[in-house]
């Protein structure tokens, strides 16, 4: 008994570790990022909620380890289980979500020199079809799935910081790549929504269905 007790616990120390050294590179990581975009609106705004967002889940773990965990941040009467694998469905497909868009970008876009995101020309390929700001879309599911597989308040908090800094964020962009394209993205802008990628897939289905 005593044998088990001690090996779930070595196991969940280690799990604890790891969740440590994951969202402590990924707040680092944007830290370096806020800093280095600062003179861009948009991606300065994008990385400073990722700083909050993960440097808060980080936190969270911190606090929560053992003692508070289950107590006092999990409040909420619903199937753990259930939602873990829920959060996993929306990382996955906000990942898979963030590879399609990179990849638009990369082939259509023409990209500056050392910048992904920097693109000579507009894109509206792919699945630049269906949303304007897919990679804005992925990061928030992608959190929304961290946060249902880490049920916490100041998680949930942290999310809807994130969500009104991204809104923040993809307004500053609109208006950039309205001074940069002109006419054409506000023809772009008329036909894709910004973010309900099932509600582009149905514009382009049916507009396809009308020809």
């Amino acid at each position: 008994m005593s044998v088990t007790y001690e090996t779930k616990s070595f196991h969940k120390k280690k799990s604890s570790m790891a969740e440590y050294f994951i969202f402590g590179c990924l707040t680092i990581w944007n830290i370096v990022m806020t800093v280095r975009e600062r003179k861009r609106a948009s991606e300065f705004y994008a990385h400073l909620s990722l700083v909050i967002f993960f440097g808060a889940i980080l936190l969270v773990f911190i606090l929560s380890h053992d003692a508070l965990s289950g107590q006092a941040f999990v409040t909420f009467p619903v199937s753990i289980p259930a939602l873990r694998i829920t959060g996993i469905g929306m990382v996955t497909a906000g990942i898979s979500i963030y590879i399609l868009a990179l990849r638009a970008l990369k082939t259509e876009g023409n990209p500056r020199k050392g910048s992904h995101l920097e693109t000579e020309g507009l894109v509206t390929s792919g699945i630049y079809r269906y949303a304007r700001h897919p990679m804005a879309l992925a990061v928030l599911l992608i959190c929304l799935g961290l946060v249902l597989w880490r049920l916490h308040i100041a998680a949930v908090t942290a999310y809807a910081v994130l969500v009104v800094f991204y809104i923040i964020a993809m307004r500053r962009e609109e208006n950039e790549l309205v001074r940069k394209f002109g006419e054409d993205y506000r023809e772009y802008r008329k036909r894709v929504p910004a973010l309900n990628i099932v509600r582009g897939r149905y514009r382009v289905l049916n507009s396809e269905s009308n020809q």
